[in-house]
């Protein structure tokens, strides 16, 4: 609520300094005269109430209105520093609940308090009912925060449950392409002959039906149609009779000399 009192005009440094005082328990009559001696709040008297001076009515006003008003907003800014000082504390003790789930129900028994204590110091009936509206105003912005919140959370469960769908599909497809993976080429392999016989037999049916099923398998090109090379023939000089020469060695001088002197015979 907007307040346009004396004391409300004034600068924000020296509303928070009375605000101090009234709250340490100050008497009236110094802070009157602390007040009325300040100079910015001579500038703000003058510029706006005629030079008229705080009174004592004045701050019993501001005491019951503005001060409380502070009064609650300094409770809520120590409950949220105390929330924030135990965060580790209330991440244990919520047990994954969200801690702004926790905050927001400390939030809604606190307005549920400062309502209760409004409503029954307030005994004038125009004002009761002005305050009241102020309430159910406020309830109704807490509703709508709570069905937000509600909303959210289901759309937060169903988007984990699709996620853990989508997990468990791609490990199922995973376990499936493994699976044809291993087995793939033995099922190949007993359908080869059978599938080499549609296409006509022979080398020709048999590389035909090769390619096929190399493709319908993922498996790599020439895995049925390589053939394995035959080992390339020893080359080596003929061994005459008595040569005792092993192939890749060389003949003896004197195995030499007499094949030379039979081939002059």
């Amino acid at each position: 609520m907007t307040r346009t009192g004396k004391i409300a005009r004034l600068p924000h440094a020296v509303r928070e300094e009375l605000n101090r005082r009234l709250r340490d328990g100050e008497p009236g009559g110094p802070l009157l005269e602390w007040l009325n001696a300040h100079e910015e709040v001579g500038e703000v008297l003058q510029n706006h109430f005629d030079g008229q001076p705080i009174n004592k009515q004045n701050l019993s006003d501001w005491r019951l209105g503005g001060h409380r008003d502070w009064l609650r907003h300094q409770e809520t800014r120590d409950l949220m520093r105390h929330l924030s000082e135990q965060g580790d504390e209330l991440l244990e003790e919520t047990r994954g609940e969200a801690v702004s789930d926790r905050l927001a129900a400390v939030l809604a028994t606190e307005v549920v308090r400062t309502a209760q204590t409004v409503l029954d110091e307030v005994t004038d009936p125009p004002e009761r009912w002005r305050r009241i509206r102020e309430l159910l105003r406020e309830l109704a912005e807490l509703r709508k925060d709570d069905h937000r919140a509600a909303r959210l959370r289901l759309a937060r469960d169903e988007a984990i449950r699709e996620e853990e769908e989508r997990e468990q599909q791609a490990h199922d497809a995973e376990i499936k392409r493994l699976k044809h993976q291993a087995t793939a080429p033995l099922w190949a392999a007993l359908r080869l002959p059978t599938l080499a016989e549609v296409f006509g037999g022979g080398e020709a049916g048999r590389n035909a039906a090769a390619l096929i099923l190399e493709a319908e398998n993922d498996l790599p090109t020439g895995f049925f149609s390589r053939k394995t090379p035959e080992p390339a023939a020893t080359q080596s000089s003929p061994v005459k009779p008595g040569q005792t020469t092993f192939p890749g060695s060389e003949p003896a001088a004197d195995e030499v000399e007499i094949g030379s002197r039979e081939g002059g015979r």
